[in-house]
């Protein structure tokens, strides 16, 4: 397999509205099942969830700014709010972590490119520990280093590389220390007997300081895919691609659980750290068709994209070309996902999309307690979720007319 297909590959795996509700939260039915809690909500419950409120304008902004030449946020797409409302921001080109004041009126980087020690080529994640730790995992070196918020170098760890063609993506930790990884492999052949469209496995690992392996915990679905391939120039290999609009998985830690969708049902589970089943959170909501015009929109989408990154200079020669060439015949999921986006914030929520992000002009978003009790949803402008708090939320906005990025952080008031 040439080297420059691999790297593609890797990247690429480092990379993947409602009514009127009330003021009143949304029970579930629940019940037991051979000593797995289920909790059933109709239907209509993430319309009917109570409606958090934003402030009616940003508490601050940073970026954006067409006059101000020296901050560049075009290749940000990782950002975390720390306990006191800094905001600490990852550029990739130039590699950057930045750490911004309250109100954005200062910021100072955190450690500096290189391949030194506490020094970082290509962070791949961003996490606010305890006592604002910063933690950002270093993909090249695959390891996690530790600043203090005053630039201090509090520490690193050290991953194993394994036998594993493609690195394993970090998820994050447990209480316990436990760290979780997630392996992808497009260059695994489909099932047996599969479709023209499949999913393949996808591990989710453990690890804990000291041991010389990562072990398998369980597995999840992989996004839908269809057999395709990559070139760049005279190069080509075969991989799964994800349709457009694909389900997927996510896998979020927080606490002693781990939470797992497999994105094609509105369903959560949650396990324990040894991988078993402990809860199920269900809402029935039907399918949406992807329509010709959510197909028009995601192509619209996939080319400004790809255009940006052949801008950035950061892909092989060719790759970029190859790929716009091949937007006509992208592959398109039959129905929207049931969740497109998981994630948590800083407390510990849940916080879950109906449907993909990505495209959507405005997306709603579903707050679930660490426990799985829906708790209300939140309608964020258009834009990328990057942290929330028990009372703010900072989402990563682009100006359709410049391309300029800025980080947006909203206030926000839970109405019960």
């Amino acid at each position: 397999m040439p080297r420059s297909i691999l790297l593609i590959v890797g990247m690429a795996a480092l990379a993947a509205c409602g009514g009127s509700g009330s003021d009143a939260p949304v029970a579930a039915t629940t019940r037991d099942s051979a000593g797995v809690t289920i909790m059933e909500y109709p239907a209509d419950a993430f319309e009917k969830a109570p409606l958090w409120e934003l402030s009616q304008q940003p508490l601050t902004v940073i970026g954006g700014d067409p006059d101000d030449t020296e901050l560049d946020l075009s290749t940000s797409q990782l950002g975390a709010l720390l306990s006191d409302n800094r905001i600490a921001v990852v550029t990739f080109k130039p590699a950057q972590l930045l750490l911004f004041s309250e109100d954005g009126a200062t910021r100072t980087q955190i450690g500096h490119e290189g391949e030194g020690p506490g020094e970082y080529r290509l962070i791949a994640r961003l996490e606010a520990l305890a006592a604002d730790t910063l933690a950002v995992y270093e993909a090249v070196a695959r390891r996690e280093l530790r600043y203090l918020p005053d630039g201090t170098v509090a520490g690193s760890v050290q991953f194993p590389f394994g036998d594993l063609l493609i690195p394993a993506i970090p998820l994050g930790h447990l209480a316990d220390g436990t760290y979780l990884f997630q392996t992808m492999n497009p260059l695994a052949k489909p099932p047996v007997g599969a479709d023209k469209y499949y999913r393949l496995a996808s591990p989710i690992l453990a690890w804990r300081e000291g041991q010389e392996a990562m072990d398998t915990l369980f597995q999840v679905p992989g996004a839908l895919s269809v057999q395709s391939t990559v070139s760049v120039g005279t190069e080509s290999a075969t991989i799964s691609r994800p349709l457009a609009y694909a389900s997927q998985s996510f896998t979020v830690p927080t606490g002693e659980r781990i939470w797992t969708t497999p994105g094609d049902r509105f369903v959560l589970d949650a396990r324990d750290a040894s991988g078993a089943l402990v809860a199920s959170v269900r809402m029935a909501r039907p399918a949406r068709t992807v329509t010709s015009a959510d197909q028009e929109a995601y192509k619209a989408k996939l080319r400004e994209g790809l255009e940006r990154v052949r801008a950035m200079g950061i892909a092989p020669p060719g790759l970029i070309e190859s790929e716009i060439k091949k937007i006509d015949e992208t592959d398109f999921a039959p129905q929207m996902p049931a969740i497109g986006l998981l994630s948590i914030d800083r407390v510990g929520r849940l916080w879950v999309t109906a449907g993909t992000a990505g495209v959507d002009s405005v997306l709603t978003y579903a707050v679930f307690s660490s426990t799985g009790e829906l708790l209300g949803r939140v309608v964020l402008p258009s834009g990328l979720l990057m942290g929330a708090n028990a009372d703010r939320v900072v989402v990563r906005r682009e100006d359709e007319g410049s391309g300029l990025v800025r980080f947006e952080v909203w206030g926000l008031t839970k109405t019960q």
